[in-house]
């Protein structure tokens, strides 16, 4: 029984997420250009050694300003609970990010502030879908592992 109803998950999300895919691979290899808007830095704010999930500076390239994600509780018009930052940590690496945060304004995103790309420094590439009432991300999770893809 448990495998028929992980067969019928995985035909279900291929189903629904099968069309999403093919227009969004579309989209992005017929873009001729991308521009990079942010970088991301991982920094334990409150130094206990523990990376939490607001433990995140994001340096903007588009205002040069600083902010630390989730530092303020996300709402309607600061989805990323944005908490401007007016000072940079002194033991800040710039030279380590973590990765590199994309604006691809896709039209196929139903909320477009979540029409973003999360390129880590690996290769990797994240399609960010939304989040969650408590301000948890969702990237894009094609087969359903709980793993984005």
């Amino acid at each position: 029984m448990k495998r028929i109803v992980a067969i019928l998950s995985i035909l279900y999300l291929s189903f629904a997420f099968g069309e999403y895919v093919q227009d969004l691979e579309k989209f992005l290899v017929q873009k001729q250009r991308f521009v990079v808007n942010g970088i991301f830095y991982m920094y334990d704010f409150n130094q206990d050694n523990k990376i939490a999930r607001s433990d995140w500076i994001y340096l903007s390239d588009d205002d040069g300003n600083a902010y630390q994600l989730l530092g303020v509780p996300p709402a309607p018009n600061n989805a990323f609970g944005w908490l401007p930052l007016d000072y940079f940590p002194d033991d800040l690496d710039f030279e380590n990010f973590s990765g590199l945060f994309v604006y691809i304004k896709y039209p196929g995103d139903p909320q477009k502030f979540f029409s973003w790309l999360y390129v880590m420094l690996d290769g990797s590439v994240y399609k960010l879908m939304g989040a969650t009432p408590n301000g948890d991300f969702v990237y894009l999770d094609i087969d359903n592992d709980g793993r984005p893809d």
